[in-house]
Parts: structure tokens; sequence; C-alpha cells
């Protein structure tokens, strides 16, 4: 289901006036907790050196969640961070693994690079709304769109953006970000690749436009099991409205899903253990 589907159910169900960073805000609690009890799905990344003993990490990876590093051809576990010293910190919004100085002689000399694995951190909903964004939109049926800004684009590979020019609209599906700089402006651009023919409803040349990335999350768990995501947002509002009853019964529902939910992924770990190849062999 997408998010988006469910907030709006929510509101059929539910009378209210709350905001819809609000909402998401209640479906980030829910998928913040399916993903950390029960939807688990590990990533593998590779570091590279920073300096001395200094890794950086992905933008999703806290050192509390990493499951192992890979150093050397050698398994660093949990246990074996914990018993060598290593330490997790951040420089400014970057989290940053530190090996134990002790190791980094014999160690880090060899290489600059390393691999963890870890349990990425759920990111919240991405609700991007850009006002007066100056925009390059290129002449005849190329794909290349140009948005330049001061800062890091906040769009993605996998974004759908909607452009607003006066009164016409354009939806545009990003297929590609890449980073230019322009030389006349002595500025960072970035590049936006979308699909052929998504921006030909807006005139060429640089415009000045509106930009806001339209919300196409979808929930961590599939039917029926989604439908609490419909129950947390209605007792968040009836809470919030002092609706008690009715809360009661919405959130009761909430956890019942939630339960059935991890009883149903704890039974499919149980098969999967228990799984073997039957009648099979190598030719």
């Amino acid at each position: 289901m997408l998010i988006n589907e469910a907030v709006e159910r929510a509101d059929r169900l539910v009378e209210n006036e709350y905001s819809l960073e609000e909402k998401y805000h209640w479906c980030d609690v829910v998928s913040g907790e399916l993903k950390s009890q029960y939807a688990r799905e590990y990533k593998k990344a590779r570091l590279h050196r920073w300096k001395d003993n200094k890794f950086l990490l992905p933008q999703d990876c806290e050192y509390r969640y990493i499951e192992k590093i890979i150093f050397g051809g050698h398994e660093i576990n949990k246990e074996d961070m914990r018993t060598f010293g290593f330490e997790g910190t951040h420089i400014g919004n970057t989290a940053v693994l530190c090996f134990p100085v002790r190791m980094r002689l014999p160690l880090l000399g060899a290489s600059d690079t390393a691999e963890v694995v870890y349990l990425p951190v759920h990111r919240p909903i991405r609700r991007i709304a850009l006002s007066g964004e100056m925009v390059t939109i290129p002449s005849g049926s190329g794909k290349r769109c140009t948005i330049r800004m001061n800062e890091a684009c906040p769009f993605i590979a996998g974004d759908t953006a909607e452009l607003t020019y006066g009164d016409t609209k354009a939806e545009l599906h990003i297929l590609k970000r890449t980073a230019d700089f322009d030389e006349d402006s002595l500025k960072l651009c970035y590049i936006l690749e979308y699909g052929e023919g998504e921006a030909d409803a807006l005139p060429s040349g640089e415009i000045k436009a509106d930009i806001r990335r339209i919300v196409t999350d979808k929930t961590v768990c599939g039917p029926p099991y989604d439908e609490m995501y419909i129950d947390y947002i209605c007792a968040q509002i009836c809470f919030f409205q002092r609706k008690h009853d009715i809360y009661s019964q919405f959130i009761s529902r909430y956890n019942e899903r939630m339960e059935e939910y991890g009883r149903m992924m704890m039974e499919f770990a149980n098969e999967k253990d228990r799984t073997v190849f039957s009648n099979w062999w190598r030719l």
C-alpha cells in the first residue's frame, strides 16, 4: 500500500485537520518499529579510509547497527569489536568508524578499504518542496534537466518530482543524478536525467520554477498487515482530539496486527531454517 493511500483512508475514517507532515511522521513511527523488530534487511557497503584509523560510514549506517566488519579477508563480529575497542563517532553529520589505535599499524597499512554489514537506519519520508529554483530546460527532445543549487541537491535517482512553472506542471521521473561544476558562475550544479518528453510542456532555457517531491513511499509490510498504518494514524488523531474510547479501539487493532505480523515473520524465519534441498545433484 502506498503511504498516501493509508493517509487518505484514515482521513475518510476520522475527520481531522492535522497536517500531512504529522501523518507522515506517524507512518514513520510504524515503519521504524517494523524495520527494527521484524522486517530487518541488512546491507553491505564498502568503506574508504578517511584518515589514520578512521573510516567514513554510509549515511544510513550507525555504529550500533553494524553486524560485522570485513577487513583484509577477516571477519570482525560484534563481540570482537567490543573486545578490541572499536568505536563509533560523528564528524558533523557524518558517522565515522574508528579502528582501535593498537590495530592501526598491523592492519590499516594493508588496505585503505573495508566492508561493513549493517542494519540500515530507517529514514523518514522525504517531503521536499522548493520554491523559485532556477532550472535549465534543454531545447529539443533531450533527457537532461539542470537544477542549480548552492547546497546539495535533495533529489535522488528514483524520485518523482513535480515541476510547476506558472500554470504549467510537469511530472519528472528522475533516472540519474550527477554533479557538475559551472565554470561561468563558479557554482556546483546538479544534472538530473528524466524520461524523454516529460518536460516538453515547459519552455526551453533557464526558468524559475517550484519543485516538489511526489511521495511514492510504500508501507513496509504488505496486505493484510498494512492496515496497521491506518489504525495507527486514526489512533493518534483520536488521541489528540481526546476521543479516548475511539482511540482505544484503533490502538488495540494496531497492536493486534503488529503482533500477528511478528508471529508470521517468526514462523517464516523458522521455516527458512528448516528448508533443505530435496533430490538435488550437481552435473
